[in-house]
């Protein structure tokens, strides 16, 4: 892996030749792995931007997440599909459908622990648009207290400064004027404040650097041609002036390194050489491979993704179903039941809804991963012949009971146990 520092070597005049050593600047990931340093919104969309692991585990949560349709359930477990409401969150502005804004909702919340919805329109009416707001572009400020008090948005449609104020049914809200609200969807935070939450990658954040710099590393062994893997020397090093030897290490890199010259045979004439060292591979090398694999790991294991579904030495044919499966119950469902808590919150007050009477949630069954599994269950529950039609139809969503379907039904062949099948009286003959 490469270093954060170089070496310089100068003429001086009282001292000879000397060499001194200059630290490089400290990258954002380094500063973060190593100085405890917060990963702030605008460092975890660059982590997401550079590593692979960091970017396949933040979409295949969110390409799922935005597969679910969102719905209303009522509190005595009916559900509603046509509302307004849900009108506006299948066309939340005019650049958005709801898998546009549920994917960018996900990758935030996912990457920074928290998300935000703009919405545009009197406040104390239903909403006009509603808009996800970047994190990047978003600061806070709590005056001392534990949470925010105002939130300042400093670019695009939400632009402006929101002031908390208490509304109905005890929700905190925060508006900038008759026409402007700005809603936040948070995790945890183990700041004194909750005006910012931990990002996922904060505890992964050496796994992070990990990945990045051995690949970085890998790149340039490829560019560059060594680690060092090769040392030529001279004997005439000495009489050379810097341009002399500045050409010469140029038309030797030019001739030999980089992987398109691999295995190339060299002829150089006019240069007396002393010697030439092959460093070669040692076990060092074979570590990255196994590192990388390592950070791999962590990284998805932060976000609770199988790794049947990520390594193909863990993935067969037996595991995937059951990794799909897992996928949704550990990472993607908790997403959602997150999401839709918060736009429960945020959009059923506006339009006059209470939220103790009604949510926006999802219908379980309809998630295809889940179905087969459900049918499965349904299938056992049935077999065991303890439950009705009725009460295997109320698991389901939307169901209604059937007539009928009260009476626990059994095979007509079973008899109680001891029972003589030849006996009009239903019982032993006392001859027998």
């Amino acid at each position: 892996m490469s270093f954060p520092f170089f070496w310089k070597t100068d003429t001086k005049a009282s001292q000879g030749l000397t060499r001194t050593i200059t630290l490089d600047n400290l990258s954002e990931f380094e500063s973060c792995a190593f100085t405890g340093e917060t990963i702030t919104p605008q460092k975890a969309f660059k982590i997401y931007r550079e590593n692979s692991s960091v970017a396949t585990a933040v979409d295949m949560i969110a390409d799922a997440f935005e597969q679910i349709k969102p719905i209303i359930e009522m509190s005595d477990g009916s559900i509603i599909d046509s509302s307004p409401i849900l009108d506006l969150l299948r066309n939340p502005n005019p650049y958005m459908t709801w898998s546009d804004i549920a994917g960018r909702i996900a990758k935030h919340y996912l990457l920074t622990n928290q998300t935000h919805f703009y919405s545009m329109g009197t406040t104390t009416l239903p909403p006009q648009e509603v808009h996800p707001i970047k994190p990047t572009g978003i600061s806070v400020t709590t005056g001392g207290q534990e949470y925010v008090q105002t939130f300042h948005v400093g670019q695009g449609v939400a632009s402006g400064q929101y002031n908390q104020e208490l509304a109905k049914q005890r929700i905190m809200r925060y508006f900038s004027g008759p026409l402007k609200e700005l809603y936040r969807i948070s995790g945890f935070s183990s700041f004194p404040t909750d005006g910012t939450a931990d990002s996922p990658l904060q505890a992964a954040a050496l796994e992070t650097q990990q990945q990045l710099k051995g690949r970085v590393h890998n790149v340039k062994l490829l560019e560059n041609g060594g680690k060092l893997s090769l040392l030529i020397v001279f004997k005439d090093e000495v009489t050379l002036n810097d341009d002399q030897h500045t050409a010469r290490t140029k038309r030797i890199n030019e001739t030999f390194a980089g992987p398109e010259k691999s295995g190339k045979i060299g002829v150089m004439s006019g240069s007396d050489i002393q010697s030439v060292t092959d460093f070669g591979m040692n076990q060092k090398d074979m570590d990255y491979v196994k590192l990388d694999e390592i950070s791999g790991r962590a990284i998805y294991f932060r976000y609770k993704i199988p790794l049947a579904l990520v390594s193909v030495s863990a993935s067969t044919f037996n595991n995937l179903e059951t990794g799909n499966e897992m996928l949704y119950d550990n990472a993607v469902l908790p997403l959602a039941n997150k999401m839709f808590s918060g736009l429960s919150r945020f959009l059923l007050p506006r339009y006059g809804k209470d939220t103790n009477q009604m949510r926006i949630t999802y219908n379980p069954d309809s998630l295809q991963p889940l179905k087969n599994r459900r049918l499965k269950e349904m299938k056992e529950r049935k077999a065991n012949g303890i439950e009705t039609t009725n009460e295997l139809r109320e698991s389901l969503s939307n169901r209604e009971p059937v007539d009928g379907g009260d009476v626990i039904y059994q095979p007509a062949t079973m008899v109680p146990l001891g029972t003589d099948m030849n006996d009009d009286g239903g019982g032993f003959d006392d001859e027998t």
